[in-house]
């Protein structure tokens, strides 16, 4: 590129040269320079900014696995103050010192990263050659990036790098003795997700082997080497308190020992996924009248995600053991729809209720005599394949059927894929504290599809 005249600010991928300075190595020894000196050094030895400069296009890096995927080396030739005398080589350096990166700073307005010892390098055996009679290298030196390990961030990045070089004869001037390049790099995340599904449910069912969770880990990108991605079950109270706290819910962690997961995933060479499963080890630990969680979630997960880093793993409490139900003798219900708010109490998953479409579904339960409840429990229609489960409900309590008081909110997850009619999964709103009342009034505000909402049977609890 052509710059015209020196600005404020760094010139991206501007090559800069110093000319030598006597006694500049010892400066770096015992005496190091002051800043102003420095200064002066660079500013008196630049060279005319008009020239055409090379630059590297810009390295790519994949910082939360370390992984160098493209490089560009940046590359300049070797330029003699007269013509060479005979052939001579130049050999080229990369200095470390942080001093030289800050002064070029101080001059251009910049803020160059800070220069690791080792990250960048010349390649080659760092020589070029200068012929006899010629002034400038017809080859030229080519800097890399060498060692990725302290690019962490994402981001762009451009380094100031100062190189220094070194004639075979005494006899031949180098224009510049000492060259600052800027080198580019970008360094993103391997994206990695964790499914695509934010919850998954676990049914537990009596009499039913348990069926694995199937998931999948995805990269956005294959790259040419394995990728491991550890994994770990959060099951700790605090995290499960801070979550009922926040939905209000009542979930507790998964007792210990009765869910099991891998501990690493493996993605190979060349692949974009990798299944793995997940499953419901011993049972027995699960009381049937309490809810479980736990988080499944990629470790270090902040930077290796863009969709999902971790999916909830739930195991309501009405999906183990449904026996604990009051009778329904005596009970009488009335709702609006196109199916009977009858079939709710007809002991049928072949018949369901269905709503008017596109409205609010409210259906209203007169158990015949005041009872105590500590909740409600709903079959979800497998006539409909579920897919218009009631997913949000308002459940109100009443003695008399006309002044309402809100007993509490039903939150729903989406059935589980394992159920079926002959095991379904049977969803469940428990009160925070039992209420005693004849009338009970649901108010479904929301279903998995908007246009209907369906329910084949439901329940007190006691």
């Amino acid at each position: 590129m052509k710059v015209s005249k020196l600005t404020d600010t760094v010139v991206s991928s501007a090559i800069v040269m110093a000319g030598c300075c006597i006694g500049f190595n010892a400066c770096k020894k015992d005496n190091p320079p002051v800043k102003d000196e420095l200064i002066t050094y660079v500013l008196k030895n630049l060279v005319t900014p008009s020239i055409t400069v090379p630059t590297n296009e810009g390295d790519s890096v994949l910082g939360n696995v370390g992984l160098h995927t493209r490089q560009s080396p940046t590359c300049f030739p070797v330029i003699l103050a007269a013509p060479a005398p005979a052939d001579m080589e130049i050999t080229a350096s990369v200095d470390d010192d942080p001093r030289l990166a800050k002064v070029f700073d101080s001059i251009y307005k910049a803020a160059s990263p800070l220069l690791q010892a080792g990250m960048f390098t010349t390649t080659g055996n760092n020589k070029v050659t200068i012929k006899a009679g010629q002034t400038q290298s017809n080859d030229s030196i080519k800097v890399i990036l060498k060692d990725v390990s302290g690019l962490k961030q994402p981001g762009t990045f451009i380094f100031t790098i100062p190189v220094r070089l070194k004639t075979s004869s005494s006899n031949a001037g180098l224009k510049s003795s000492l060259v600052f390049i800027q080198y580019k790099v970008l360094v993103t995340d391997l994206k990695v997700s964790l499914s695509d599904v934010y919850y998954y449910n676990v049914s537990i069912f009596k009499d039913r082997p348990q069926i694995p969770i199937s998931l999948r880990l995805s990269l956005y990108q294959p790259i040419n080497r394995d990728i491991q991605v550890p994994l770990e079950l959060v099951t700790d109270k605090a995290f499960i308190d801070a979550y009922n706290l926040e939905h209000n819910t009542a979930y507790e962690p998964f007792p210990e020992g009765a869910f099991e997961c891998p501990q690493t995933v493996n993605i190979p060479a060349g692949d974009s996924s990798s299944g793995f499963q997940c499953r419901l080890s011993d049972s027995s630990k699960i009381d049937p009248y309490h809810d479980y969680m736990l988080l499944l979630k990629m470790k270090d997960s902040a930077r290796a995600y863009e969709t999902y880093s971790g999916i909830y793993i739930t195991a309501p409490k009405s999906r183990i053991d449904a026996s604990n139900s009051i009778s329904r003798t005596g009970w009488t219900i009335s709702g609006s729809g196109i199916r009977s708010a009858s079939n709710l109490l007809d002991g049928s998953l072949l018949t369901e209720w269905i709503s008017d479409p596109n409205e609010e579904g409210i259906i209203t339960l007169d158990m015949g005599q005041v009872q105590t409840v500590r909740g409600f429990s709903f079959t979800p229609s497998y006539v409909q394949k579920t897919k218009w489960d009631a997913r949000a409900i308002e459940i109100s309590s009443s003695n008399d059927g006309s002044s309402w008081k809100t007993a509490c909110l039903y939150l729903g997850l989406p059935t589980s894929s394992y159920s079926s009619g002959q095991f379904p999964d049977i969803k469940t709103a428990w009160f925070r504290q039992p209420v005693s009342a004849r009338y009970f009034r649901f108010n479904i505000t929301a279903s998995t599809d908007p246009t209907y909402k369906v329910i084949s049977e439901l329940n007190a609890l006691k």
